[in-house]
């Protein structure tokens, strides 16, 4: 029904005292047109809840300014002490420095929560008020005071354009070894536009090793919105590009906005605002009005740039995969993509199938989702998988009998007192002073649940906080923010205003869009373009167990149109297990799937991978594997923890999870013990020394070499140290360990280390 016969309805029904319709219709006019100031005056006369009543109100005069009506309703609003409400804080995801598979970061960011929040600190470009409710009645409608509106706008005919295809220097260092050919694809901004207007597409292909290579390559539809996939395609080209190019071409594009791409939509003012707000230096009550200021900041120098905000979207980037393939040569592909670009893919399997041979949708978002909506309970079901999972592990659940319990103490306890530590180390920003409440760390748990990788060392992280040891923590307070710092935030905007945004409607009546979006420029979404795709093409989905952003619920939805297609759960995975480090099972089903797509896939690999190796305290009761060392450097004879990583100057350290710090050190040295105790002391945990100075415990003989055994703290770190004289050197033993382990490892490795050691002869 067109919006102006909406709007007549809402307002007829407003007036006949039926303000329940009148509310349901009144919302379909603002969803389908945000700026209707009518819209919004009567939707405000048909709410029964002042606070919202003012909301309505406060939007019609961002629309106009001089509506009386409107502000002499909040002016008698205000006098009974009712104001619009605040908009609601989002959740800022916990950081780390630590960097995993660059193309899992990329797929990762897709809305872990509405718009920069999922990436940041909280920018509100959404108001999560829920509206009802009821004032004095707006003026009697009139031919005069209601204004006929347009009719629905009639699709624009594309210009006639001619996609060009050029090869370039790679604007990015080529790995040795790698033979790459870069190119531009030169495009329409805006198709239904200036057809003379064009943006410049970076392209790389990197050419199967094959001399017969199979017709159809492997397209690369990176995740985001807003992150650039040549560059993380680069960094992981061992990982994700090597596999398949025995067999066909793999091809990569920066999308529309992002990377190498020109124009990059990028807003510095966010960033600087992100920083900002991970450091505490942004008043509570005041982040929605310093990240508001910085969007409509990076919204005007992008608009005075001549960019035309309303182009970036999922349509035109999936009409620039059909366009890159035609000027490339190739008759079909088969398009790998991850996390949002599974949106992409499926528009391009829609709207363009015939360009498609085969489809792998790796943590799958359906394009009729709600993913704002779905988002607290698609992470809530993560946790409770991650709690089922360590209960029905033996070795879990006698260390953690009650892991949620845990969970949920140390969210209390944090929100209570909040804590202040530092991040490991950010690039170029170095650490930082942050707070941490009970929201941060229920935040990081979730970060945690994206990775393979940090999964196994949840149950640790949470047992050790609950025990008062937040040191492990630090490891990943930084990661969304290095996450922010890959992605291009003007593209993140625009595509989650048109495509999220507006499609959120909350409870039975609906989220009303906030400001911010409307401002930027974002058209609403069209009904057309979230219809979920009908495909008999051989399609593969697949999910992670615990991923908290597209579980594996959306995977099954959109299998349910599809009539040729394969679903994969990984149990171990969370969020694009065909990226993780931590296993190639998803990528060897993929390699399966693409080789003949019409065959059943089901990988050997995942039947090994049925559940989680927890990463549990060390307790002593199984013996730590030693081996013998001559070290000729250290002129030390000892004994090392066999498939521990060696380092630099006699360290070996565990790394049996992603924050794992335990690690021995067997030195022989020139400088006296003091000295050794004292320069430790001072520079030890980058800077943060010991917290007190040394204790000497006592003294023990070994290999007649008599040792003087200390300890100190740092954090919640404990650091045990042995020193012998040998001559005119020093020899040094010492473990770094966490509390919880610190007794077994002490038994176990620590003494019979110290015993192994002697002056080599």
């Amino acid at each position: 029904m067109p919006t102006d016969e909406l709007l007549q309805q809402g307002i007829t029904a407003a007036q006949a005292g039926n303000l329940a319709e009148a509310r349901r219709l009144l919302y379909q006019v603002v969803r389908a047109n945000p700026r209707s100031e009518l819209g919004w005056q009567w939707l405000g006369y048909s709410m029964d809840v002042p606070e919202k009543q003012a909301e309505c109100f406060r939007r019609v005069l961002l629309i106009n300014p001089k509506n009386a009506y409107a502000r002499q309703q909040l002016e008698a609003l205000k006098a009974q002490g009712i104001t619009p409400p605040a908009p609601a804080g989002k959740q800022r995801a916990a950081r780390s420095r630590k960097k995993l598979n660059p193309l899992l970061l990329g797929g990762a960011v897709f809305l872990i929560v509405a718009c920069i929040a999922a990436v940041g600190g909280g920018v509100f470009l959404i108001n999560r008020g829920l509206f009802s409710g009821g004032a004095a009645a707006p003026p009697p409608a009139s031919s005069e005071t209601i204004p006929t509106l347009p009719p629905a706008p009639t699709p624009v005919p594309t210009p006639n354009y001619a996609p060009v295809y050029g090869q370039e220097p790679c604007a990015f260092e080529v790995p040795e070894g790698v033979d790459v050919q870069c190119g531009a694809l030169v495009v329409p901004e805006n198709r239904a536009g200036d057809p003379k207007k064009t943006i410049r597409i970076a392209v790389a292909i990197f050419p199967s090793t094959n001399p017969n290579p199979a017709p159809d390559p492997i397209l690369f539809l990176q995740g985001g919105p807003g992150a650039p996939a040549i560059q993380p395609v680069v960094d992981a080209y061992e990982t994700v590009v090597l596999p398949f190019l025995a067999e066909r071409d793999f091809v990569v594009f920066d999308p529309r906005g992002t990377g190498y791409t020109k124009p990059a939509l990028d807003c510095d003012e966010l960033r600087t605002t992100d920083l900002l707000d991970l450091q505490g230096k942004i008043p509570e009550d005041q982040r929605w009005a310093y990240y508001g200021g910085a969007l409509q900041t990076c919204r005007y120098a992008l608009s005075s740039a001549g960019i035309d905000l309303s182009a970036y979207t999922s349509a035109a980037y999936a009409a620039d995969v059909r366009d890159l393939l035609n000027v490339l040569g190739y008759k079909q592909a088969n398009l790998y993509a991850v996390s949002y670009g599974t949106r992409v893919a499926q528009i391009v399997l829609r709207d363009y199938p015939q360009v498609v041979r085969s489809v792998i949708l790796d943590s799958v978002v359906p394009l009729e989702t709600k993913v704002l909506e779905n988002l607290p309970k698609s992470q809530e079901d993560a946790l409770e998988a991650l709690f089922a999972a360590c209960a029905a592990d033996p070795a879990c659940a006698a260390a953690y009998p009650d892991l949620k319990g845990m969970y949920q103490t140390v969210v209390q306890t944090l929100d209570a007192a909040p804590l202040r530590t530092t991040t490991s180390s950010i690039p170029e920003e170095g650490t930082l002073n942050v707070l941490v409440n009970g929201r941060v760390f229920a935040e990081t748990i979730t970060w945690m649940l994206r990775y393979g990788e940090t999964i196994p060392s949840i149950p640790i992280v949470i047992g050790r906080a609950y025990a008062g040891n937040y040191d492990p923590l630090r490891f990943m307070l930084s990661m969304p923010y290095d996450t922010v710092n890959q992605i291009n935030l003007g593209t993140y905007v625009s595509v989650n205003c048109h495509e999220q945004v507006y499609l959120a409607t909350t409870g039975s009546v609906g989220l009303i869009v906030d400001d911010n979006c409307v401002i930027w420029g974002a058209d609403p979404l069209q009904p057309s373009e979230i219809e979920p795709v009908r495909s008999g093409m051989p399609v593969l989905l697949i999910s992670g167990r615990f991923d908290p952003a597209t579980p594996p619920a959306f995977a099954r939805q959109v299998a349910a149109n599809l009539g040729h297609a394969t679903l994969l759960e990984f149990p171990t995975q969370g969020h694009v297990p065909t990226a993780s480090t931590a296993s190639d099972c998803a990528r060897q089903a993929m390699a399966e799937f693409i080789r003949n797509p019409s065959a059943p896939v089901r990988p050997a690999c995942l039947a090994d991978e049925q559940k989680v190796a927890f990463i549990l305290p060390y307790t002593g009761e199984t013996p730590i594997p030693l081996e013998d060392l001559k070290d000729e450097t250290q002129k030390l004879t000892t004994k090392i923890p066999k498939d521990w990583v060696k380092g630099e100057g006699g360290l070996y350290t565990r790394q049996s999870g992603f924050n794992d710090v335990t690690q021995i050190a067997i030195l022989q040295s020139t400088a006296s013990k003091e000295r050794l105790i004292d320069s430790y002391g001072a520079t030890f945990n980058n800077g943060a020394g010991f917290d007190e100075p040394a204790v000497l415990k006592g003294t023990e003989k070994y290999n007649n070499l008599e040792w003087s055994f200390y300890t100190a703290k740092s954090g919640s770190l404990m650091i045990d140290m042995a020193f012998a004289k040998n001559v005119k050197q020093t020899i040094m033993v010492m473990m770094v360990s966490f509390p919880d382990e610190r007794d077994a490892l002490y038994r176990m490795l620590f003494l019979p280390v110290i015993e192994a050691t002697q002056p080599l002869k």
